[in-house]
């Protein structure tokens, strides 16, 4: 069994106490065993969203330390609507932390346990540009420490999560077939923190734009999202077929 990764120091519910090798490294099998994660969830995430703080300081403090300036206040806000531009030395961070009816559907869609769920939260560091990138993704690789190999290992077993996913090669584990080949200018890293594993995504300016902006691009993450609701649809279809026959 893999060796937990979601540490925190309240995991009760109740009266009852559940060790989190029980209850996180299970694939659910139950709506009884669903209904458990979703109250561990929402009892920690004020933890979690504490978690979530710190990170991003820590990435902001790395950042300063070589010159970088971040948006803020009212030209971020025009920045997030397409109305303001990155200068060269200038980022932008977006820090989110799943809802809880996301994690469960991810948990669904996978047949996985919460253990596996490496998004729970994340952060969005959005670059003018692809020496930026390149420059910002080394950096951001040192902090913290790399997930283990067993962290890593998804899908029941049979897939080993790349940590990092430079996604203008597109020959990374775990790639999936939705993912437009238009989604070029980002690089996705895993790495364990103080608390837990979390996503950073570094991306170019360009890309945020035609992902977040653009709803009707191929490299949309709307039409990522929707190519990846009409395969899950067409995969439970094909599942209660074969139960029926």
């Amino acid at each position: 069994m893999a060796t937990p990764r979601l540490k925190f120091s309240n995991d009760i519910l109740g009266s009852q106490t559940f060790l989190t090798n029980e209850l996180t490294n299970t694939p659910p099998n139950s709506q009884a065993h669903y209904s458990r994660i979703t109250e561990y969830i929402n009892i920690n995430r004020t933890n979690w969203l504490n978690n979530l703080k710190q990170e991003r300081s820590a990435i902001e403090r790395e950042l300063y330390k070589v010159n970088y300036t971040l948006v803020q206040g009212h030209d971020r806000a025009l920045f997030l609507k397409g109305q303001n531009f990155l200068s060269p030395k200038q980022v932008v961070i977006a820090s989110r932390l799943k809802t809880t009816q996301a994690i469960i559907k991810k948990m669904q869609r996978f047949d996985e346990p919460l253990v596996n769920m490496l998004d729970i939260w994340g952060h969005r560091i959005i670059v003018s540009n692809l020496s930026s990138l390149d420059n910002i993704s080394r950096i951001l690789q040192e902090l913290w420490e790399t997930p283990s190999n067993s962290e890593l290992l998804l899908r029941h077993g049979t897939l080993k999560f790349d940590w990092l996913r430079d996604y203008r090669k597109k020959v990374h584990a775990g790639l999936s077939d939705l993912t437009s080949m238009k989604y070029d200018e980002a690089v996705h890293i895993n790495r364990r923190t103080q608390s837990n594993i979390c996503e950073l995504q570094i991306m170019t300016e360009d890309l945020y734009k035609r992902a977040f902006m653009n709803k009707n691009g191929d490299e949309a993450h709307k039409q990522f999202a929707a190519r990846r609701t009409r395969r899950f649809k067409k995969d439970a279809s094909l599942a209660k077929s074969a139960s029926v026959g």
